[in-house]
């Protein structure tokens, strides 16, 4: 089973991809725009269209650099890279692409591994304390989307081993989380 760049994990991100190598095109708006025209390349039935696309991203990549602006190289490494893609469409009709599994990576960890204010005292404990699974529980979660088959949880499993021992993580060094799931 090969690996797919995951396009609704970007947006979840707030990230797009960006058509362009040169590092001045860094603003949110412009590497989604960018990104958001490469996702439209591919024509697929249950993407967003390109405006909508385009707005959303820039709106969660501006938020995510407002919090986490020690984030933005590992962000921006992953526009370029995904520029690189070509987009087609999944079962599903969503847009996808094989790489950047790396830079995905970093920009995952960056992203979630940081406590910030912002976020609640089992988010930040979780980013703290469990970062490699959280990322892994991440991705795996990506994977059991995108798959259909009976075969999805064993091959999303054997990729993100770490996932499985999220919850382990979770229970033993975030007893807070217990207390915010009882409120």
């Amino acid at each position: 089973m090969k690996r797919l760049f995951p396009i609704g994990l970007l947006l979840l991100l707030g990230i797009a991809c960006s058509s362009s190598d040169d590092k001045s095109n860094n603003s949110c708006a412009d590497v989604c725009a960018d990104g958001c025209a490469n996702v439209a390349s591919a024509n697929c039935p249950n993407e967003d269209d390109q405006a909508t696309c385009t707005s959303s991203c820039s709106s969660s990549c501006n938020k995510i650099l407002n919090e986490l602006p020690e984030c933005e190289e590992p962000l921006f490494s992953l526009y370029r890279c995904a520029s690189t893609l070509t987009f087609t469409c999944n079962a599903e009709g969503k847009a996808d692409a094989e790489g950047c599994d790396r830079e995905l990576s970093s920009a995952l960890k960056c992203s979630y591994c940081r406590t910030v204010p912002t976020r609640g005292d089992c988010e930040n404990c979780l980013a703290e304390k469990c970062c490699d699974e959280l990322v892994a529980f991440i991705q795996y979660e990506e994977c059991m989307a995108e798959c259909s088959g009976l075969s999805c949880d064993e091959d999303c499993s054997a990729k993100y081993p770490r996932a499985t021992a999220y919850v382990q993580c979770a229970e033993t060094n975030c007893s807070v989380c217990e207390s915010d799931n009882a409120t």
